[in-house]
């Protein structure tokens, strides 16, 4: 009875550790490093993607299929997009097709998690792409990796006529207390009147669904107007305790 009982302890702790091992309760500000066309990626899960100490742009091996069309092998830490890329954790060697490669950085573990810089990606491959020195962020400018799940629901509940879909850089965003903050800059060149900046964030969960603020029925006033180079926060209210990506636009309305 004793070992039946230390059987269902140990199978309870390990579902209750694994099914909140990815729990999101609260993030300190994080910069935002990339956007994909028009959507800015503040959170995919475990943790935000980052720049190393070798000013390289690390995301999750998930990302590549979550979000851009590709497809992820995580038994053998394969990713294919165009061609095929195999890295190994804690090694600047890597192979693309069947030829070995040479990479400036290397993958990492982060929270039991392989994060991959995705220059290699860039590298070899046609994406469109451009990296701004001035805000720290990657922008793949290419439509045919919009291609995720998120991108889907986002466009789902999307009913406005836009400007610009660049009026704004997403420079940061924090995560406390169910409370989603995001800081942005207009960079349109021109001062934008109340109620045309769109910071809209959305969450797609892990176990399907999503939430994001409904345009037709917004449970949040307008921003107020937001003069050139200004900067506007969005602050909202938004369940993101079980979250696999949050991503928002930065934009200015019709």
């Amino acid at each position: 009875m004793r070992y039946l009982t230390s059987i269902i302890i140990a199978l309870f702790l390990f579902s209750t550790f694994y099914g909140n091992v990815y729990a999101l309760n609260s993030i300190g500000e994080k910069p935002i490093h990339l956007k994909i066309d028009k959507y800015y990626i503040l959170y995919s899960i475990p943790s935000a993607p980052f720049i190393d100490k070798k000013n390289r742009l690390l995301i999750p091996l998930r990302l590549v299929e979550d979000l851009m069309g590709g497809s992820v092998d995580t038994k053998t830490n394969t990713a294919s997009l165009d061609h095929k890329f195999q890295f190994t954790v804690g090694s600047t060697t890597a192979i693309v097709d069947d030829t070995v490669v040479k990479m400036d950085t290397m993958p990492v573990l982060k929270d039991g998690v392989i994060f991959i810089p995705l220059r290699l990606f860039l590298d070899h491959t046609d994406l469109k792409w451009e990296w701004s020195t001035k805000y720290k962020y990657l922008h793949l400018k290419d439509k045919r990796i919009v291609k995720g799940k998120p991108f889907e629901q986002f466009a789902g509940n999307d009913f406005t006529v836009t400007v610009s879909d660049n009026a704004f850089h997403l420079k940061s965003f924090m995560v406390k207390e169910e409370v989603l903050t995001i800081k942005a800059l207009n960079i349109s060149g021109k001062d934008i009147e109340s109620g045309k900046a769109d910071i809209q964030p959305l969450v797609s969960y892990r176990r399907g669904g999503h939430s994001v603020d409904s345009y037709t029925r917004s449970n949040y006033p307008p921003l107020p107007a937001v003069e050139k180079d200004d900067e506007v926060i969005k602050r909202s209210t938004m369940y993101v305790s079980d979250a696999s990506y949050i991503i928002s636009v930065g934009r200015e309305l019709k």
